[in-house]
């Protein structure tokens, strides 16, 4: 970890020590202009300060705190956190990932490592608003060409056995809704349902493969309302999100297709919306809360050492088969069809 005094700090930014230690206490009689200045010298130099307790903090970076999936991440750390009496400073980049600095960053300066669970990229706001010397992990969504550690599931491998899994209830026409392409699990899941489909020998009808980008109920249930209304619609539906599969129900329920008979769904992550769903949903169970915890664990471990014993941790995903999926019946059986 970086050694750097507040002396440092103080002649990088052109100010006093006190000044400095005014700023970094979080103490008031400072000036906007001379606290950026302050704050800017101090990431620049990689100092790392500390609350007057000496508490350690961790920064935790989530895109979108309205999507569920998150809940159980965020619980993983903070558990884990506390058993070590470390502080959770979160910050959602959901109002703009490009529009400001994570104010992790820029508050107080008392983030001792960050874990990001967003897609970090070399020249994102937030790689580049990293201080220096900080340590970083990555959680769900990572990116390989980035020196940091990952914590993370095989995409790939979950969605192709959920996509299996519809072929093998006799499906044959599925489509695929998948978040923005620039978020890695939809290419990974996204691949996985390519490549399940032509291994089993089935086209992909390219009308049916959708990117809705937020991971937004209503964004599912308008897509598939327009989707359930063409003359050829899909006997079955992956969805990499549960929000996703929730609002691909509804629709299909409201436009009079049954499911699971008419068309089956698959979703992802075994959120509380998959159970409460009507019908409750078959999905991919992501081991959410043992995330967070092992994120944590490897950020503290790296806190404390520099260094962490695995680079990349995969956890096992499970497919959980409930009623939203079921075997396709025969011609002539009931359920088949709609007027």
């Amino acid at each position: 970890m970086s050694k750097c005094t507040i002396r440092q700090v103080a002649a990088l930014a052109g100010v006093s020590p006190a000044t400095v230690s005014r700023v970094l206490s979080g103490s008031g009689g400072v000036s906007q202009e001379l606290r950026s200045k302050v704050v800017s010298a101090a990431r620049e130099s990689g100092y790392i300060s500390r609350k007057p307790n000496g508490r350690r903090y961790i920064g935790l970076i989530v895109p979108d705190l309205k999507n569920p999936f998150y809940n159980e991440i965020i619980q993983g750390v903070m558990d884990t956190a506390a058993l070590s009496s470390c502080g959770i400073l979160l910050w959602s980049s959901s109002a703009g990932l490009e529009s400001s600095s994570p104010s992790i960053f820029t508050s107080d300066l008392a983030v001792d490592g960050v874990i990001s669970t967003q897609l970090l990229y070399p020249d994102s706001l937030i790689f580049k608003s990293l201080p220096k010397g900080i340590p970083l992990v990555q959680c769900c969504e990572y990116n390989e060409e980035l020196p940091f550690p990952i914590v993370s599931i095989d995409n790939y491998a979950s969605a192709y056995n959920a996509v299996s899994h519809l072929i093998n209830l006799g499906r044959r026409d599925i489509a695929f809704f998948g978040s923005s392409s620039a978020s890695m699990y939809t290419v990974l899941r996204e691949q996985g349902f390519r490549d399940a489909m032509a291994d089993y020998g089935l086209p992909v009808n390219e009308s049916w493969v959708l990117h809705l980008g937020d991971v937004d109920y209503n964004l599912a249930v308008s897509a598939s309302d327009h989707l359930f209304s063409q003359p050829e619609c899909p006997d079955a539906v992956f969805a990499v999100s549960d929000m996703y599969a929730a609002g691909v129900t509804r629709s299909a329920r409201k436009l009079g297709l049954s499911i699971p008979e008419d068309v089956s769904v698959v979703g992802f992550d075994d959120t509380d919306v998959a159970k409460i769903n009507e019908p409750p949903l078959t999905t991919i169970r992501q081991p959410s809360y043992k995330m967070g915890c092992f994120a944590c664990s490897m950020l503290l471990q790296l806190i404390s050492t520099g260094s962490t014993p695995s680079h990349k941790v995969i956890l096992e995903s499970e497919l959980i088969v409930r009623d939203s999926s079921r075997a396709k019946a025969p011609i002539g059986i009931s359920g088949e069809h709609r007027e």
